[in-house]
């Protein structure tokens, strides 16, 4: 399935009609929405279809203690976090705009088609500049924290500059997990974007800066949960509806109904299960499923091995020319210790599950 909400349209392109989908023995998807719409337009057993959830939201499963709740504050001061969007004119391989202009036209000329890239480094390049004009307000009429989240697809280097404007007031975020850095968070500042599901679960107050700069609709036609998660937003149309917000002692975060609906249709959200124990439960009823520990294992291991001397020897070969795009700043992605985490306890539900069964 594809990253935040979709529509059918996005739904015809992910499961096309010249594909016999009946081929598969099970097809997991998130919520009953994607169920429903396979059944009346794919002609797909309904047996088949497994209604599993977001495997993001497993994720959530690390701060159980803290799901509907506040953690406890690290300090007295108000910590603002601010979600970096500019992966268009300040991308991880340190590409200059002009070079991305040119390489959009031409992929244009090809019959590629793009988002509007001129609205894009303008709704960028506004956006970034009210964010230093809040640093700076923040900087100099409050103790306030900053911290600031880049996108994966964003420079990091760029963003020192900020540290040495704002001292030890600013904050770079570094944290492989998304949720624990809201959680950090008092309030989080943002252009609109589906990260504000993470926020909405996790009880933290929005505010979207989409009408000070007056965003472009580029992403709400493709994107339909644009919309309905600005209703959990807060919208200031001015900076100094903004500053009003950020200073409100106790910011509550708005409740939206429609967003909940989403959720429960589009994300069997909420549910009780972790997803991935849901999916490999399921695997695991097929005959053709074999457990092999010991093979498993070597197989993750040399796929592990081969995978990084394949971006090696890419990187090698194309150093100014990145095709792979979310290098996330790094020269190479080690297995993050949070997935080892969630990992342990989805495999402890597991085991508890069979030996509940085999008691039984």
């Amino acid at each position: 399935m594809p990253e935040g909400f979709f529509d059918d349209i996005a739904l015809e392109k992910v499961f096309p009609l010249d594909f016999d989908h009946n081929l598969f023995s099970a097809i997991f998807v998130w919520g009953e929405y994607t169920k429903k719409w396979l059944i009346k337009n794919r002609n797909i057993s309904e047996d088949k279809i497994v209604v599993a959830g977001f495997h993001r939201f497993d994720l959530y499963g690390l701060h159980d203690n803290f799901i509907g709740k506040s953690p406890p504050a690290k300090t007295s001061k108000k910590h603002i976090g601010f979600i970096g969007r500019l992966g268009g004119i300040d991308v991880f391989d340190k590409r200059s705009i002009v070079r991305s202009i040119v390489e959009s036209v031409e992929d244009e000329s090809k019959g590629i088609s793009h988002l509007n890239l001129v609205d894009e480094i303008r709704d960028e390049a506004s956006s970034f500049f009210l964010y230093v004009q809040i640093f700076d307000y923040i900087y100099h009429n409050t103790d306030y924290m900053m911290s600031y989240r880049p996108h994966p697809n964003e420079n990091v280097d760029s963003k020192i500059l900020l540290k040495s404007r704002y001292k030890d007031r600013f904050l770079l975020s570094a944290e492989e997990d998304y949720n624990s850095w809201i959680l950090s968070q008092d309030v989080i500042i943002s252009p609109t974007s589906t990260s504000y599901v993470d926020a909405y679960i996790l009880g933290k107050p929005v505010i979207s800066i989409d009408r000070i700069i007056n965003a472009s609709k580029a992403n709400a036609a493709l994107e339909i949960a644009i919309e309905t998660f600005n209703e959990y937003a807060y919208a200031p149309s001015t900076f100094e509806e903004l500053i009003d917000l950020l200073l409100a002692k106790d910011l509550k975060p708005r409740k939206s109904e429609k967003t909940q609906d989403i959720l429960r249709d589009y994300y069997d959200w909420p549910r009780d299960n972790y997803s991935t124990v849901d999916i490999v439960k399921t695997v695991m009823k097929h005959d053709s499923v074999k457990k092999h520990n010991i093979g498993g294992k070597l197989l993750i291991k040399f796929l592990s091995i081969a995978d990084y001397c394949f971006f090696t020897l890419r990187r090698l070969r194309d150093k100014n020319n990145l095709e792979v795009r979310y290098n996330y700043n790094s020269y190479y992605h080690k297995y993050p210790e949070y997935i080892k985490k969630l990992s342990e306890k989805i495999v402890a539900r597991l085991k508890s599950a069979r030996n509940y069964k085999a008691s039984s």
